[in-house]
């Protein structure tokens, strides 16, 4: 008790003193970004690549012919557009599963790049109070329409992009209920659900369970850095990833998820994408012999 009065207390002086420095940090980090160089991000994000065997600038340019340069930057496009894209040079998935659909935009681009394969992509029911906060370490209380004006707009067009190719199947159901599936395996799978522990442990442990011999999981929103980031999390899926590779179960490999300055001009910012690699076969199991 008397440790949470003094908590709050040490709060009511720091707040003052923290809405001052405001102005400095943000003028701070402005000069930090003006300072980090379009150039050496993309030869950095163009050797990550490479080390996968892949080839960023022709993937580039190919997103680019799909859907036109990123003039929208407050949209979740990102450089998983040309991740995807790079491995469809040479990986031919028959299945895939997205984890996390959202308005169904990346969904109706799989179906663009990977015309043959079986996509299969769940996300929450509408009624669930994690609907469209699954990013966030708050606990609401009901579905997230009042604080997002593009509510309406974003479920119409899910379902406009739900329906735009035969390929595509979508499930209304917590993630979690993966641990209950039984059948297929996919190929590719694509973790971009709940952000935060545990429901992140779960989905990579599912999608490791899911996938099939010689396939890969991709996840989103990776940091590396220590440190809280807020809203987003911090390390869970990084320290979920580095248990599976440490047991010999994934090899993992990182990507940058942005090529913009404002958001690479620190560590603490800086986000990655993971791409996972299945080392083990279905002969590794665990299995107790009578």
């Amino acid at each position: 008790m008397l440790i949470s009065k003094a908590l709050n207390v040490a709060r009511l002086i720091w707040r003052p003193f923290y809405r001052a420095s405001r102005p400095g940090v943000r003028l701070y980090n402005r000069e930090r970004i003006r300072r980090t160089s379009i150039d050496a991000l993309i030869a950095e994000q163009a050797a990550n690549f490479a080390a996968l065997d892949l080839d960023f600038q022709k993937a580039q340019k190919k997103v680019n012919d799909l859907v036109g340069e990123q003039v929208d930057l407050k949209s979740h496009r990102s450089q998983h557009y040309e991740l995807f894209v790079a491995f469809s040079e040479s990986f031919e998935p028959r299945r895939i599963l997205e984890i996390g659909t959202a308005d169904g935009s990346f969904a109706a681009f799989l179906s663009m790049v990977f015309p043959v394969a079986k996509i299969d992509t769940l996300d929450l029911p509408e009624a669930d109070p994690r609907f469209f906060n699954a990013t966030s370490l708050e606990i609401p209380t009901q579905p997230n329409k009042e604080t997002n004006n593009n509510y309406a707009e974003s479920i119409s067009k899910r379902k406009r992009n739900l329906s735009s190719s035969s390929n595509i199947r979508f499930v209304a159901k917590n993630s979690l209920f993966l641990s209950r599936s039984e059948g297929y395996k996919y190929d590719l799978i694509w973790v971009d659900g709940d952000h935060t522990y545990p429901v992140v442990a779960c989905d990579i442990a599912n999608a490791v369970r899911l996938v099939a011999d010689g396939g890969f999981i991709f996840c989103d929103d990776v940091f590396l850095s220590k440190g809280q980031k807020g809203k987003w999390g911090s390390q869970e899926t990084a320290q979920t990833l580095v248990s599976y590779e440490a047991a010999g179960v994934l090899k993992n490999n990182f990507i940058l998820k942005s090529i913009r300055p404002e958001k690479n001009y620190s560590k603490l910012v800086r986000k990655h994408i993971s791409v996972s690699k299945l080392l083990v076969t279905g002969q590794d199991v665990v299995s107790f012999e009578n």
